[in-house]
């Protein structure tokens, strides 16, 4: 099925591991210009060849950041002039049962989570895309 995004610019955020590793795996069989990012080296490494694998041939780009801080969502914005796709995620919940987190709990998961991609897709680091309508697909609990 052609889903019309074979050549697009892409970013998915902390795609070291688990979903957004997955994410990243899937764009890039569907011909996308991943780029990946997270803190491990180590990890992102071994996504990096998954991704070429994937790809067919594309060399992804890798941004070591921490998407928690400015600094780290600055080199994201630097990364990517001309983003088409934003895949944003970043730190999961602890495991357990919500039912037994309290508020702190809740708080200390969910701002980690969530600041950085709201801050991240707001372009309050003036990442406004200059591509008309580009996709953003947001992962959460």
């Amino acid at each position: 099925m052609d889903r019309r995004i074979q050549g697009r610019e892409t970013i998915v955020m902390a795609s070291s591991q688990g979903l957004r590793r997955a994410c990243a795996l899937a764009l890039a069989q569907e011909g996308c210009e991943v780029i990946i990012n997270g803190r491990d080296g180590k990890k992102l490494e071994v996504v990096r060849k998954e991704v070429q694998v994937a790809s067919g041939s594309e060399i992804p780009m890798v941004v070591g950041a921490d998407v928690t801080i400015e600094s780290g969502r600055a080199a994201l914005v630097d990364a990517c002039p001309s983003l088409h796709i934003r895949v944003t995620n970043n730190a999961g919940a602890s495991p357990g049962s919500i039912e037994d987190w309290d508020h702190e709990a809740w708080t200390s998961t969910r701002g980690p989570n969530m600041l950085p991609i709201a801050a991240f897709v707001r372009g309050e680091l003036g990442i406004a895309s200059p591509v008309a309508n580009p996709i953003v697909i947001e992962g959460r609990l």
